[in-house]
């Protein structure tokens, strides 16, 4: 939209070195970000989907601008002049602390709360020799205790006020509560946590002192170091010793994101660095301003850290942003630079890795890095619970991970309604499970929840039929109630110890090849969707089974034998229990027998009677179809397990199935 208007916006813009303007580019594609980026320019990031901003400090700054042909728009002209209205110039640089007033109230709070604040200390000297200084929370602030370590810190960038305001506060409600809420009180008492309130003091000073002589300079990041071409100033959160110059970013001195000379060219950066590698620090939060987001390493590319640990980044970050919604992010989707802290606290071999976030406090537009007084309080409410909770994952920032997902699930019947669930925890001493929640649903549907907040590894499902084809998944729940990814679905295994044999309307005469577990008979012929569709049950000596009447004489379920059953209605019969060796020969008598068919395959009569064709007489299946071997009759089609058949017999014989070979 403003493509073109370079000459009108010289004068638009001011052209001054001490002066900066905000700009609004709308960004359409991946290409257009990755112009933006590859310009130099200094970016800010929006919560808007699309909108980035950009300082314009120069007009060098904003001839490359309009060499991206990207489409912008000029938000504020001047920045000196937009911050000087909404705030005051006075001593105390706008109502924010100074660094006088930094160190009088580290003073004061040592003072004050001396069993749980350390003394004031300082990690290293500024360019201008101004000292760096912080304290200790902690049960034993003095000692240095075998106790994780957490690190919080702000104003790396001299503009960014807003850090000091969030860390007293912070600081403040610790020790406020300290023995009156249980969670602050077991934090000092089980970490130890570092604040230093500013790492870059000279940057501070100068703003304070442009203040008080009413040249207020609102957009000052970079420190105080005389530069060999004149220029002023390294920026310190682009000094440190990860992939710093890389691509070449933050070459120009005359911008804010000069990255020095070489890394650790800094002496601020130099203690930050000598402080963490004399530490065992696990969790940091830096505070900056101001895009409404909360970022995690990577700066340098389009690089992400390998899993687990870019789970564990997005998750923290989702927890330490819970009390303001700031979108958690990886820095390089909002700007690239080499040398970033965060970078270095993550992926330096100089210690163990450091998950370190660099929270964006505020809207750039509507706070910007000097927010007006009125919305301080807001700004420090949404963000005073983040450190707390990055210091509560200083043991074990793995913790945040959900539980690993159950392993092994099974489903075995033991009964028609009773469906035995088995599943094995993964070994996890650090996020290990807890409780557990199985889901079951039908093929092709929605799983639901079918029991909650099981303590063993196990459960008996007694409301399924076990041939409704369900599946079954187990979520495993960790003490602080995450929740782990489904296991994978287990549907019910039909094993050898399980049967089911279909049933018409009408009579049926069927067997098993499997025995059933210590049952009696009417427990036994139960076992169907409905009971009540049973009619009425015999065996070979007529004795009956009739469940309507309760009366029952037949002896329990014989694996030999068949069994005649009468249905009302068309149902499946499940029998669970120990499969039978077919190779077991059925003992026959004399005349009419009921007799069980075992072999797992199919036969035709002349192949199963072979070995008794002598003294058989006639064959019959369940529908009345007959075998007669001596006439070579037979429209009785293949024997199947599931069927019982009626054999009549000249004389007393075993019968060994005819697929079985003779020895």
């Amino acid at each position: 939209m403003f493509q073109g208007l370079l000459f009108f916006l010289i004068f638009l813009i001011p052209c001054s070195s001490q002066a900066t303007s905000l700009v609004e580019i709308r960004i359409k594609s991946p290409e257009e970000l990755t112009k933006l980026f590859e310009s130099g320019l200094l970016i800010e990031y929006s919560f808007d989907e699309g909108c980035y901003y950009a300082t314009i400090e120069t007009v060098d700054d904003l001839e490359t601008l309009n060499r991206t042909g990207l489409d912008y728009e000029v938000l504020i002209t001047d920045l000196d002049a937009y911050y000087r209205a909404r705030l005051p110039l006075r001593d105390d640089i706008g109502g924010y602390r100074t660094y006088d007033e930094i160190i009088a109230e580290l003073r004061a709070l040592s003072e004050d709360f001396p069993e749980i604040v350390s003394r004031p200390f300082s990690i290293g000297q500024s360019v201008e020799n101004r000292d760096i200084w912080g304290v200790k929370i902690s049960d034993n602030p003095n000692e240095d205790e075998d106790e994780p370590e957490a690190l919080f810190f702000g104003n790396i960038h001299a503009d960014e006020v807003m850090g000091p305001e969030i860390l007293f506060a912070v600081m403040h409600r610790i020790v406020d509560n300290y023995e009156q809420e249980e969670f602050e009180t077991r934090l000092v008492n089980e970490r130890q946590m570092y604040f230093f309130p500013t790492v870059n003091p000279d940057g501070l000073v100068y703003e304070e002192r442009e203040f008080r002589n009413g040249n207020a300079n609102f957009h000052w990041r970079k420190n105080r170091r005389i530069n060999e071409d004149g220029s002023i100033g390294v920026d310190l959160n682009r000094n440190f010793g990860y992939e710093w110059g890389y691509n070449n970013y933050g070459a120009n001195p005359n911008r804010g994101d000069y990255r020095g000379i070489a890394a650790f060219s800094e002496p601020e950066a130099r203690a930050i660095r000598d402080f963490i590698n004399r530490h065992h620090i696990r969790t940091s939060i830096s505070f900056h301003s101001a895009m409404n987001c909360c970022l995690f390493p990577f700066a340098y590319d389009t690089v992400n850290p390998q899993e687990p640990d870019l789970t564990i980044f997005y998750r923290l970050g989702t927890r330490i942003t819970a009390g303001n919604g700031y979108r958690v992010l990886p820095f390089y989707q909002t700007g690239r630079g080499g040398g970033v802290c965060e970078d270095w606290l993550f992926a330096s071999d100089e210690h163990n890795p450091i998950y370190g976030f660099c929270m964006e406090v505020g809207h750039i537009f509507n706070d910007g890095h000097w927010p007006a007084r009125e919305r301080v309080p807001q700004l420090i409410a949404e963000n005073i619970l983040a450190p707390l909770i990055a210091a509560d994952y200083a043991d074990e920032p793995r913790r945040v991970l959900p539980p690993l997902p159950p392993i092994n699930l099974t489903a075995e019947p033991i009964h028609r309604r009773r469906i035995q669930i088995r599943w094995e925890p993964v070994d996890d001493d650090i996020n290990p499970a807890i409780t557990y929640t199985i889901y079951a649903g039908l093929v092709n549907q929605m799983m639901q929840p079918l029991i909650e907040n099981i303590d063993t590894t196990s459960w008996i499902d007694e409301e399924r039929d076990i041939i409704d084809g369900y599946m079954y998944q187990v979520i495993a729940f960790d003490a602080e109630g995450d929740t782990s990814e489904p296991s994978r679905s287990a549907s019910i295994t039909f094993s050898d110890k399980v049967q089911i044999i279909p049933l018409n309307e009408g009579w049926n005469l069927i067997s098993a090849s499997v025995s059933p577990v210590n049952e009696s008979f009417p427990q036994t012929i139960s076992a169907l969707r409905r009971a009540e569709h049973l009619l009425i049950a015999k065996d070979e000596m007529g004795r009956f089974c009739v469940p309507s009447l309760n009366f029952n004489n037949i002896p329990p379920w014989n694996v030999a034998k068949g069994y005649f059953c009468k249905l009302s209605t068309p149902d499946s019969l499940i029998i669970i229990g120990e499969p039978i060796n077919e190779n077991q020969p059925l003992p026959l008598h004399r005349g009419w027998n009921l007799i069980a068919y075992h072999p797992r395959v199919e036969l035709t009569p002349d192949s199963a009677f072979r070995r008794i064709r002598d003294v058989l007489e006639i064959a019959r299946d369940g529908r009345g179809r007959f075998y007669i071997p001596a006439q070579g009759f037979s429209n009785m089609g293949t024997l199947k397990r599931g069927y019982g058949y009626q054999l009549k017999l000249t004389h007393a014989v075993e019968l060994i199935w005819g697929h079985i070979e003779d020895n």
